[in-house]
């Protein structure tokens, strides 16, 4: 396992659970929203912590699907949706970060199991 993969899979951890957490806040508290605010980052967590073969192409693609999805909205919004805009560049620098990095992918080489 690459330790330097590891740690950028940490940071991300942190960053998606924070974006849910602030996402939480700024939109209105609601009991469904914290399930999802600890939910998603828990779920993707794990997922990047696994090391498990073809993990960071499955968190990628969470985060690509949540960046696609608000995208248009963000855009035709603007300046008052500026911060999402700033919240969807990291997310692509995450995606980015899971599917190019030489360390990270390295940390994603073992199967089921271990093996």
């Amino acid at each position: 396992m690459n330790e330097n993969g590891r740690n950028i899979c940490i940071a991300i951890t942190v960053y998606i659970a924070v974006k849910y957490i602030l996402n939480l806040i700024i939109g209105g508290f609601f009991w469904g929203g914290l399930l999802i605010a600890v939910g998603i980052p828990l779920i993707m967590g794990l997922l990047l912590l696994s090391g498990i073969k073809y993990m960071n192409y499955a968190v990628s693609a969470m985060i690509a699907v949540v960046v696609i999805r608000h995208i248009g909205y963000n855009i035709t919004h603007l300046p008052s949706t500026a911060i999402y805009l700033v919240e969807a560049a990291a997310d692509v620098f995450c995606i980015i970060l899971l599917t190019l990095n030489r360390n990270v992918r390295e940390n994603f080489s073992k199967g089921i199991g271990g093996k």
